[in-house]
């Protein structure tokens, strides 16, 4: 009875009778498995990006900068999407060649991200002229039937002439043909320049600016410290007849192309009458030079005890060249002038 019962109790275990359960449960277990691995990689997906989106909001990335990055790196490999994030040459790589092929649709939202993610150098200043150019800064190049992209060999800044060598190694320019040329600088702004391209060697040209085509948009404001001395009369139209005319002096704190903050040597000059004036001459003294810079501009309170905004009026071309310069000059710094 006992052998009997022992026997009964085998049979119910019997491999054949329950072969399709131990499937199904395999199966379970393959299935249950390679839901865990696919969540780990998604897991691991979506750290790789959060890395590279961390990348891209410290670059301050528009919507349609950050729409372009995230089709190059679902485009990768997995293996490249983990190299981007740790070789900073083979990223620039693969985001140049990855650039080619935008540059039909996205001419300008593509050197906006290369330069971002890349910048050449950190820039105190924008482009406001040829010789503000550096070898090295990335440049998308406009023509009638087409939009390429390329790198600043040379500057010949006598000649207003550039070499521009391009990604498409094939590029050639046989007889002169117009183009625009946009750049940008992260923080700083954009600038167009308009003029011919000329042939130079395969995969090069020269660009050649036409007069003083450049269009500037965008740019920061800069400022600088520079102390300049000054004397300054209110405009003949805008004072009293009859009235002496009050001369002012004192020297420059802060200079920028719209603004300056100065210091009067005798505030008390400075009386209510002074106050109604809205039209000053002002004449600087520029620094290592003789030469003495005239600008109009109208006097304004400032937050700074014992200072006041100069805001300058109809500030002609030749003035607005000498300001920037000398901002350029003396470490400049975003414009705050209050």
């Amino acid at each position: 009875m006992q052998n009997e019962g022992l026997g009964y109790l085998w049979h119910q275990f019997t491999w054949d009778e329950n072969l399709p359960g131990l499937i199904l449960f395999g199966v379970l277990a393959v299935v249950f498995a390679l839901l865990i691995l696919y969540w780990r990689y998604r897991q691991k997906e979506a750290r790789l990006w959060e890395r590279l989106g961390g990348l891209a909001v410290r670059r301050q990335l528009s919507a349609e900068e950050l729409g372009l990055l995230e089709t190059f790196y679902a485009a990768l490999p997995r293996p490249n999407q983990e190299l981007v994030l740790k070789d900073t040459k083979r990223f620039w790589q693969l985001l140049f060649r990855f650039s080619r092929a935008q540059m039909r649709t996205h001419p300008l939202e593509m050197i906006r991200l290369i330069n971002k993610l890349f910048p050449v150098a950190r820039f105190q200043w924008n482009i406001t002229a040829i010789e503000d150019v550096q070898p090295g800064e990335m440049v998308a190049v406009q023509l009638a039937k087409q939009n390429l992209i390329a790198r600043v060999a040379l500057v010949n800044r006598d000649q207003k002439r550039m070499e521009l060598a391009f990604a498409d190694k094939n590029f050639e320019v046989a007889d002169s043909i117009s183009a625009s040329l946009y750049f940008f600088r992260p923080g700083l702004g954009e600038t167009r320049m308009r003029g011919s391209l000329y042939a130079a060697s395969r995969g090069h040209a020269l660009f050649q600016l036409e007069g003083d085509k450049i269009e500037v948009s965008g740019q920061q404001k800069l400022m600088a410290r520079a102390e300049l001395s000054f004397s300054m009369s209110p405009i003949a139209e805008a004072r009293d007849e009859g009235k002496s005319e009050t001369l002012l002096t004192g020297r420059t704190e802060y200079v920028s192309p719209r603004a300056l903050m100065i210091q009067l040597d005798a505030p008390a000059l400075y009386g209510t009458a002074e106050k109604k004036t809205d039209a000053w001459k002002m004449d600087l003294s520029l620094p290592d030079s003789s030469v003495r810079l005239s600008v109009t501009g109208k006097i304004l309170p400032s937050r700074k005890e014992d200072r006041y905004l100069f805001r300058l009026n109809d500030v002609s071309p030749m003035a607005t060249k000498i300001l920037n310069g000398l901002v350029k000059e003396s470490n400049p710094e975003p414009e705050k002038l209050t």
